[in-house]
This record gives structure tokens, sequence and C-alpha cells, in this order.
């Protein structure tokens, strides 16, 4: 085999038009999670404080706690960069230019809102509160509802970190490549995308997102960039921050940064984002790019299309599902009931630096090729056997979950199952990763 050519196959595996946003609405599986879950359940109502203050009142301490972060992720993460000294967090800045350099300081992107808000999913809750522009939360244009809040406003827990669990999402880790096209990316040290196409918005979070830890050991050898993903990074940094939010009085910021971290968590629990090409093996890639290399391109634009096509159909069928469950208060529904189910967290232990690769990704990925021959099994077939549909632009406004009620109502079990299966574990490292923070929290 030629090293070059398998290069070539991985590398046309890695520019696929990549969905970078995990489990679509994180908010929708928090809910479930947390709901009865007496550590937030129980939780004492907390006012709402702005970053800025937060930023104000801890600037000697978070520069303490950025330097550390740095250093325990250089000698944890693969290839991670040292942060540069010219958007390091200081003691000594400007009240004006406190968030704006605290995001370049965890290197996410620095025009991220942070507003103080929350993300309503079922229709009676808070409705004297304004509602929020997509613009005013997020850097990426969504159809969701969002309430302002005002800082010194009593919320719960519960809404804190269910809102926090989708705000990844929002934005925060686009354009922070050096070839992104951004002038940040170009000054925070990532160097270029490693994975995914850096001229789409989406895909420049992807490397944040996604982890591929457990690929065959001849990939690692000949394409090791795809080891640059940098999600452990950001579950660690986010956990120690949340950790030191609640030591230092601010429990507002404990747990909206639990939240985020969450996300990832989360993430890895999704077989797309676990998985490099569910369903296609490595001799079929090499056949694929050895079609293209003569220039026959179908069989490798296809392959593409058809995974892309089912990594989103999954995602539609969970949200539009939760979705409905949520604003329905159809918290007995088998996969709410499961999502908040936490009699068997302990299977798992306790949350550690190596939960997320050693057991998250390890399991969704073993899920991977079952995942992928169900939804091509149970999914109505222009969805996910046609490689001339693109899914959510051939039709806009596609429901999964209705097209199943409507032509394919006994799959609907099946996909249930398959549900359950994949986001019970999601329901359970959620919690754990709250238990691991949850001795601050109490303080």
């Amino acid at each position: 085999m030629n090293p070059k050519t398998f290069i070539q196959v991985i590398v046309f595996c890695l520019f696929l038009p990549i969905n970078a946003m995990g489990w679509t609405n994180h908010a929708t599986l928090a809910y479930p999670i947390f709901f009865s879950f007496p550590e937030v359940k129980n939780a004492s109502s907390i006012k709402v404080e702005t970053i800025e203050h937060f930023l104000k009142t801890e600037q000697k301490g978070l520069v303490r706690l950025l330097y550390d972060e740095d250093v325990w992720a250089k000698k944890n993460i693969y290839a991670y960069p040292h942060s540069l000294e010219r958007i390091k967090f200081r003691d000594n800045i400007l009240s004006s230019e406190l968030k704006t350099r605290f995001l370049m300081a965890i290197r996410v992107n620095p025009y991220s809102r942070l507003v103080p808000y929350i993300q309503i999913l079922n229709s009676d809750d808070k409705k004297n509160n304004t509602i929020l522009n997509w613009q005013d939360v997020s850097l990426i244009k969504s159809d969701y509802k969002y309430l302002d809040i005002k800082p010194g406003e009593i919320i719960s827990a519960f809404e804190i970190l269910t809102t926090a669990c989708d705000e990844p999402d929002n934005g925060l880790d686009i354009g922070v490549w050096e070839d992104n096209n951004t002038e940040f990316g170009k000054i925070y040290g990532f160097g270029n995308q490693p994975f995914g196409n850096p001229k789409l918005e989406y895909s420049s979070q992807a490397p944040f997102h996604m982890g591929f830890f457990h690929e065959s050991d001849i990939i690692y050898l000949m394409a090791s960039f795809i080891k640059k993903t940098y999600v452990e990074y950001r579950i660690h940094l986010y956990q120690s921050l949340a950790k030191y939010a609640f030591e230092t009085g601010h429990k507002y910021w404990g747990f909206r940064f639990m939240g985020w971290g969450m996300h990832y968590v989360q993430d890895l629990t999704q077989p797309y984002h676990s998985t490099l090409l569910p369903g296609i093996s490595v001799p079929s890639m090499l056949w694929i790019n050895l079609l293209d290399n003569i220039a026959i391109r179908s069989p490798k634009n296809d392959a593409l299309q058809l995974v892309t096509n089912r990594h989103l159909a999954i995602e539609n069928y969970q949200y539009n599902l939760l979705k409905e469950a949520i604003e329905n208060y159809l918290l007995n529904h088998n996969l709410t009931k499961a999502l908040g189910d936490s009699t068997n967290d302990s299977q798992y232990v306790e949350f550690t630096n190596l939960t997320p690769r050693n057991v998250i990704s390890k399991k969704s990925n073993s899920y991977a090729n079952e995942t992928d021959k169900i939804l091509e099994r149970c999914l109505p077939k222009r969805l996910v056997s046609e490689p001339s549909y693109i899914f959510e632009k051939t039709e806009p406004d596609i429901n999964v979950l209705s097209e199943i009620r409507k032509n394919e109502p006994e799959a609907e079990k099946i996909l249930e199952e398959l549900l359950i299966k994949l986001l019970v574990p999601a329901g359970a490292h959620s919690r754990n990763y709250f238990r691991s923070i949850l001795p601050s929290a109490q303080k």
C-alpha cells in the first residue's frame, strides 16, 4: 500500500461537509437528564451575574488558573500548542476589555455574546421576560427561543445548566484556526484546521467537538493529524473554571461553565463524532480513492453525502422527539425516562480526565457501524440511501420523526431503542461530570 495513497484516502474522508454540532440542541438533552436530579432540582436559587462582574472580581485568580490549564493541556493533549504571551489573561486589564481578553485567553471566538439569558423549552415558562433575537445570544442563526435575564434576577440552577449545555454550539469554537480567515485565528496559535473544511463556518469547530480516539493503528501511523482534537481540553478547562467559580462564590458562572463542559461530554456520545466514517471500511475507502484518482468521482462523492445525510438525520430525529416530549411535558416517554434514570450511573465509576477518551468515545465508537446500519434500514430511503438528496437543503423543513410516523411506523420502536442505547450514557456521563464538580458547587 502506497503511503501517499493512504494519506489521500484519509484526507478525503476528513474534508466531507462535517456537521460539527453533535446532538441537536443540548438543552433538550439536559432537560430530562437533570429534571429530577436532586443536586440540581434542590439547589438554591441563584442570582444572575454578568461575565464582566465575575472577571473583574476574580481577575488575579483567573490568571493563575489559566496558566495551570495551559500547563495541564500541554502535558496531556496531543499536539496542544502553548498559549501565546500576547493573548494570555493578565491581572491589569481594563474593565472595558475584560470580556474580550478572557475569551481570547481561552481561545474561543472573541465575539461570543455571553449575555445573561435562558433557553425556553416549555412555552409557558417566564412569559413576562423579553424574547431575544438570536443575534443577541448566538453567532449562528437559530430558531430556538431565548429570553432576556437581567443581572441580579433570581433563577434556578436547572435553568442555567440546561441553557448552558447548548451554548458552545452558539459559535464559541468557530473561526479559531489560522486558515479560517479571522484575525483572532491568526494569533491563537492553533495552526491550520486539521480536518473539516476551513471555509465552512460550522466545520471550523469540528476539532473541538469530535474525538477520533479509536481508529485503527495504521490510520494513526499514516495520518496522525486526525489525533489533533481538543475536545478533552475544552472539557477540562470548563470543569476547572466551574470549580473555581463555585469556590469563589460565583454560582451562576459555576453552573454556566459546567454546562459548557458538559456539552463536549455529550458530543462524544454521538457515534458520528467519535468515528471517522461509520459504515465505511478502510478497504472501501482505498477502493473509492483509487477510482477518484482515475477521475471516477461519483463513488467518493456519493459515500460522503450518504454519511453526512445519516449523521444529520439521526440528530434531526433525536431533536424532534425530545422537543415534542418536553413541550408536552411527556417526561414519562421511554427516551426521557432513560435519560433521567440515574440508577446505573455508578457503572461508569467517577469522571476523570481519562473518561472522555477511554470510556465515552470508546463506547460510542463501538456503536458506530451498528448505528449506520440501523439508519440505513429504518429511515426513509431518500434520506439515507440516495446521494442526490442533500439533507436539510433538498427539503429544508424536513422532520424525520414525522416522516417515520407517516411512512415507516414500524421503524419508530427500533429507532427509539437505538437512541436509548446512545443517549443513556450521555445522561450518566453528564451527571458524573456534575459530580466531579459537586464538592466545589456545595461550598
